[in-house]
C-alpha cells in the first residue's frame, strides 16, 4: 500500500526558499512525494515525530507531513539527488548486465588488448557496484575521499588477481594470448578510476555485439556475487586476509607466480597512480 503527500509546491510557503522545488517540477514530484513503510517506523528528518512515510526520490529519509518536507528540502535537496543518481546508476548496471546475458569470460573478446583493458574495467565495474549495493562495501577507487592510496589500491587490485588466477583453474577465464604485461600496464594508469555507466556507454556500447559477454559477468566469475551485507565471498576475504598479514608481500617472489610474476608487478607498483589529478580513465584504442 502507498500513499503520497500532494506537491510540496502546494503547501510551500508564500516567500518559499530558492532551494525549495518549484511547482509543477520534476524535482517537486520526485521529492516532495512519500511512500508509506508498513514494515519501518523512523523520526521525521524535520520534526522527530514517528511516521511510516518516507521521500519517494530517495527513499531514505523519513517524514511525517508534507510541511515537515518543505521545510526541511533545502537540506534534504543535493543528497535525494545524489541517492537517486546512484540508484539509477545501479539499475543501468542491472539492465546492463542482464541484456548481455552470457557467461563470464574474457575469452570472448576478440582482441588481446581488449581483454586486458576489460580485465580492468571488470574491476572497477565491481568495486562500484559493491559501493552502490545494500551492502556499501567499500574497497578499491571506491573508498572514501582521502583513504584510497597506492598501498590500498595494490593491495586490493591483487587480492581481484589472484581470486581471477583461482577462478581460472575452474573456467576458461583467459584468452590464449591473454598478456599480463598488458593489463598491469593499463591497470597502473586505470585502476584508480571508478567504472561508472558513461564509462559503459563511451568504451563498451560500440563494440558490443552478439559475441561480447557483460563485464560484471565476468567479475561475478572472478569474485563471486556482489556484496549485499557488506561483505566480501568467503573465498576472496580469505585471499585478502593472506595478503594483509603478509609481512614482506611485494618482495615475496611466490605471491605473484600466479599473476604474472613479481618483475611485472614491481613494474605495476613504481608506475600505479592513486591520484585523480586527471579525472578520466583511459579509453580503449
Amino acid at each position: 500500500t502507498q500513499s503520497t503527500w500532494a506537491p510540496a509546491s502546494a503547501a510551500a510557503p508564500a516567500t518559499p526558499s530558492p532551494a525549495a522545488p518549484a511547482a509543477g517540477s520534476a524535482a517537486a514530484s520526485a521529492a516532495a512525494e512519500t511512500a508509506s513503510s508498513s514494515a519501518q517506523l523512523a523520526p521525521c528528518a524535520s520534526c522527530g515525530t514517528m511516521t511510516k512515510t518516507r521521500c519517494s526520490g530517495c527513499k531514505t529519509v523519513w517524514y511525517c507531513s508534507r510541511e515537515c518536507q518543505v521545510a526541511h528540502w533545502a537540506a534534504h535537496k543535493k543528497p535525494c539527488r545524489k541517492a537517486q543518481e546512484e540508484e539509477e546508476e545501479r539499475r543501468f548496471i542491472e539492465r546492463f548486465a542482464m541484456a548481455m546475458n552470457f557467461p563470464g569470460t574474457l575469452q570472448l573478446f576478440k582482441s588481446a588488448d581488449d581483454a586486458a583493458i576489460a580485465f580492468v574495467h571488470t574491476y572497477s565495474l565491481r568495486c562500484r557496484h559493491d559501493a552502490l549495493s545494500a551492502g556499501k562495501f567499500l574497497h578499491g577507487p571506491c573508498l572514501p575521499d582521502g583513504e584510497m592510496t597506492r598501498e590500498t589500491l595494490f593491495l586490493d587490485f591483487l587480492v581481484y588477481c589472484k581470486a581471477a588466477a583461482v577462478a581460472a583453474t575452474r573456467v576458461h577465464l583467459f584468452p590464449e594470448n591473454w598478456s599480463w604485461a598488458a593489463m598491469l600496464a593499463y591497470a597502473a594508469g586505470n585502476a584508480r578510476f571508478e567504472l561508472c555507466r558513461d564509462d559503459i556507454l563511451s568504451f563498451w556500447m560500440p563494440k558490443l555485439d552478439m559475441t561480447s559477454p557483460p563485464l560484471r559477468a565476468i567479475a561475478e566469475t572472478i569474485y563471486g556475487c556482489a556484496s549485499t551485507e557488506g561483505r566480501e565471498t568467503q573465498a576472496v576475504a580469505a585471499i585478502r586476509a593472506r595478503l594483509e598479514s603478509h609481512a614482506a608481500l611485494r618482495s615475496d617472489a611466490k605471491v605473484f607466480e600466479d599473476v604474472g610474476g613479481i618483475e611485472l608487478w614491481q613494474t605495476f607498483w613504481r608506475d600505479l597512480r592513486a591520484d585523480y589529478d586527471d579525472c578520466e580513465m583511459a579509453s580503449p584504442s
